[in-house]
Parts: structure tokens; sequence; C-alpha cells
């Protein structure tokens, strides 16, 4: 049984993702952001017990062609993660959830700039899961390999940061479970008194992995 429903992990997927796009950087390279929050609200909005894990990944999505999304640090021994090379995911219940799935195109098109990857919600058992080297062969497969210690490490600093827990009260007060009405956009002040009005990410999430 699903943790999410694909209509519900569109609307955390597009809260996250529409604050991000409010802030300066890059959403692709904010799993942390993804992980963090999402585990907030599934924990805050649907009861859920759910834990943001980092260390290192791998997908490979039932497509043609090369269809590997990896993340972490190939070493002589297979793979590690570390600071500069990670991946953060939610575990709850029994599944794994990526809610960074979505911009999975963008990452890849920075080492392979024709990948298509459509924006597809990723909810995987995590009894499904397989050793590193399979994931490379075995199509729609996965692999997950958490870090405890670096789990630790940047979740305590993501949580320092007073800009991060503003993040988690926004993206909190906007985010309303399906079958409630959820707010094309969040009305979000800043230290100036300035007023913004932050939409929801365009991309929208129609089909899964």
């Amino acid at each position: 049984m699903s943790v999410l429903t694909l209509r519900d992990y569109e609307r955390i997927f597009r809260v996250i993702h529409g604050l991000l796009l409010n802030e300066d950087g890059d959403p692709s390279l904010a799993c942390s952001y993804f992980g963090i929050i999402g585990a907030e609200l599934l924990k805050m909005r649907h009861g859920t017990h759910a834990v943001p894990v980092f260390g290192a990944a791998a997908y490979r999505l039932p497509m043609d062609g090369a269809d590997v999304i990896a993340f972490g640090l190939p070493t002589p021994y297979g793979v590690a993660s570390d600071d500069k090379a990670f991946h953060c995911w939610v575990e709850a219940g029994d599944k794994v959830i990526d809610f960074q799935a979505p911009l999975f195109q963008e990452q890849a098109q920075r080492q392979r700039p024709k990948a298509n990857f459509p924006p597809r919600m990723l909810q995987r058992s995590k009894a499904a899961a397989r050793p590193f080297p399979e994931v490379f062969s075995l199509s729609a497969s996965h692999a997950h390999l958490p870090n405890n210690s670096l789990s630790r490490e940047l979740i305590d600093d993501f949580y320092r940061r007073r800009a991060n827990e503003d993040l988690i009260t926004a993206a909190c007060d906007w985010y309303r479970p399906s079958p409630w009405k959820i707010q094309a956009s969040l009305s979000i002040g800043n230290q100036k008194g300035e007023v913004r009005e932050v939409p929801l990410s365009p991309i929208r999430v129609n089909s899964a992995w």
C-alpha cells in the first residue's frame, strides 16, 4: 500500500519546488530541502512517521537507452557518500519516497544533454531495493545506501538555519492533502516588509516510475 497518492505527492512536490523557485539557487541541486521538508509535511499533515535519509542512491528508470540516475561517490569497492556527493530521500513505513524525482531530467542533462525524463512520482518499496551493481543493468530497479553519520550532520546543519525553519513553516501553512483545496499561491513577506506571491511549481506530475 502506498504512503501517498499521486495527487498528494504532486502537491508536496509543487509546494516545495514553488518555494525553492522563489529562493536563490537551483532546486535540482536541493535534495535536502525536498527530503527534509517532504518528511515534515508527511508527519504534520498526514500523521505518518517519516524520516529524511542522506546517502548514496541509484535508480534505473524503465526507459530505453541511458536511463540510470545515480548519486554518490564511486570507489574501488562500490559506492559511498560524503558531504559533497550524496542524495536525500524520505523513508516512511516500508516505502522510500524521492520528492526530487520530477527534476531528474534537469539533473541528467548536466551529463547527457539529450536526456528526457518526464516528471513522475517515485515511491518504491524498501524491500524491493537491489544491490548497487544490479541497478545498472536491471530495469525499474533502485538502490539506497544510507549514511547515518552524514544524515545526522546535514539534518542538524539544515535546522540550524533560521531561513530553513521559515521554509518549513511556509510549506506546512500552504500544503493541504486532497480532497481539501490547496491555494494556487502563497503570500510570503521578507524582513523589509515586502510581500511576494509565490505560485505553486508549474511542473505537473501525472504518472509514476
